[in-house]
């Protein structure tokens, strides 16, 4: 930080203990200095710097006026004017004690109530609805962690997948990390797939920022926009580029729906085995002439999977550690 801005918030911070000492202070205040102090780490060293320098100037005051009081002769003047600064400096150390208290009340609460963890065990949908009016739906096998705060809403998306619809606040970002990157949005519907080094992320509604994560202070991280109908990936190489996507059949998993069009079978499988409590081996090379196209029920995968053997006429091998599916005239 500059030293023209680290010397802009120490004045806001003085500011603001003089302003909440005052007699008419009142709970906007208390909101408004409560935003205030959540937008960066440095405002909170600011105030912490700020109430440190508060209480040196109290104990100062104190102390010299308690001296110079036990040079005076009179001792009427001298009782007088040391119960007026031991008044002064008392209401000091209150005023930093009640600011202390609030500010570290105020982090623990934060700390004990806006962190929140949600999962899915596998064949498992799970509807979020959060505090600001967003909600998430989680997918099969899939695991996030939600931290509010009054001045960002900030999630992290550890494995899986989740459909975001986000409440407008253009206040309050709301950002999801990825592991490789965020994704930021303000008002719109998105999903987003994280599996083992690949970020899928498809836009339904509004626009997303995607920007890769940080690695050395002097490359700027690659970041892209992306809008209703448009996709992309993010892994260890980077971004993709953006491209069209049907939205609505990427994302219809959310209605607990597999569309797929003219799509491999063992790719179909390969979706389908996500939510089957006992998964089916579908890499035998008989597999991949077929083609699939349909809208099948992700609520009866197993009779998802009957549908599609009954469809194509497989056979299933047994004898291996899971169900092996191949085409009969093999």
């Amino acid at each position: 930080m500059k030293p023209s801005e680290q010397h802009k918030l120490s004045e806001e911070a003085t500011r603001w203990i003089a302003r909440l000492r005052s007699d008419g202070a009142d709970g906007l205040d208390k909101a408004s200095f409560s935003r205030w102090l959540n937008r960066s780490p440095e405002h909170e060293q600011a105030f912490d710097a700020a109430l440190t320098d508060w209480q040196t100037v109290a104990a100062l005051q104190y102390s010299a006026i308690a001296q110079a009081s036990l040079r005076r002769p009179d001792t009427q003047t001298t009782t007088s004017w040391l119960w007026h600064w031991q008044g002064a400096a008392i209401a000091s150390f209150a005023l930093v004690a009640v600011l202390t208290a609030g500010y570290f009340q105020q982090m623990s609460d934060s700390a004990a109530t806006a962190s929140q963890h949600f999962a899915t065990a596998r064949g498992e949908q799970r509807l979020i609805k959060l505090e600001d009016g967003s909600e998430i739906k989680l997918n099969t096998d899939s695991s996030i962690h939600v931290e509010y705060s009054e001045a960002k809403r900030f999630l992290v998306l550890d494995k899986g997948e989740a459909f975001f619809k986000v409440a407008s606040n253009r206040a309050r970002p709301f950002v999801v990390n990825v592991g490789d990157g965020t994704v930021t949005a303000v008002g719109t519907a998105f999903g987003i797939n994280r599996t083992a080094g690949n970020i899928e992320v498809t836009v339904l509604e509004g626009i997303v920022s995607v920007k890769e994560k940080e690695t050395q202070p002097q490359i700027k991280p690659e970041s892209r926009l992306v809008k209703a109908d448009e996709r992309l990936t993010l892994d260890k190489q980077g971004l993709s580029e953006v491209r069209s996507a049907n939205a609505t059949q990427y994302l219809a998993w959310k209605d607990s729906l597999l569309v797929l069009e003219n799509q491999p079978l063992p790719t179909a499988l390969a979706e389908l085995n996500r939510y089957l409590d006992t998964p089916v081996d579908a890499t035998h090379p008989s597999l991949a002439r077929l083609k699939v196209s349909g809208t099948f029920s992700l609520q009866t995968p197993e009779s998802t999977l009957a549908a599609l053997v009954t469809t194509f006429n497989l056979s299933q091998d047994d004898s291996g550690d899971r169900p092996r599916l191949y085409a009969r005239d093999e």
